[in-house]
């Protein structure tokens, strides 16, 4: 790893996009939290389990820490984009491949940033939902949903990066 070349990666139109579109995913995330926060009881659904139905509650702070915590993921994998030649990687690195191997693997951390902010934006939908009575539950589709959200552009990125040796 201490071989690999550092270069400094420019952003294209994708990347762009992904960026902005996080951002603004972010951003439409804490509106919608403090549009609702004064309507939300003191006890809500904190954790759902694997059929989707609530089966812990506890203070309607959580969404608040929990929105904190997601926006400091995001913000620590924007930074982690900045640093591809410390990534692990499916390939060798080699001075030949380092950029476009660098290029796909910070573009799926961008990816994956902004599919961790759907769900998480899912999440909260979802219980103001069954908080309101609009819902029980998250839904026979939320699990096979949220999981191809990831392993798509995962499975997407490995045969890119192993096609491109």
């Amino acid at each position: 790893m201490s071989k690999r070349p550092f270069i400094k990666l420019k952003l294209d139109r994708t990347d762009i996009f992904l960026e902005v579109l996080g951002w603004l995913s972010i951003c439409v995330i804490w509106i919608m939290i403090f549009m609702n926060y004064s309507d939300l009881p003191e006890t809500i659904p904190t954790h759902f389990d694997a059929k989707g139905k609530a089966d812990s509650f506890g203070s309607k702070n959580n969404i608040i820490n929990i929105q904190f915590v997601l926006t400091l993921l995001f913000i620590g994998m924007t930074m982690l984009t900045s640093f591809p030649h410390r990534l692990n990687y499916w390939v060798q690195i080699t001075k030949e491949n380092a950029k476009r191997q660098y290029q796909l693997a910070t573009k799926l951390i961008r990816v994956l940033k902004l599919m961790v902010i759907i769900v998480f934006g899912l999440l909260f939908y979802q219980t103001i939902e069954n908080i309101y009575g609009n819902a029980s539950g998250l839904g026979l589709w939320f699990f096979p949903v949220t999981t191809s959200l990831f392993l798509f552009p995962i499975l997407f990125y490995l045969y890119k990066s192993s096609k491109e040796k």
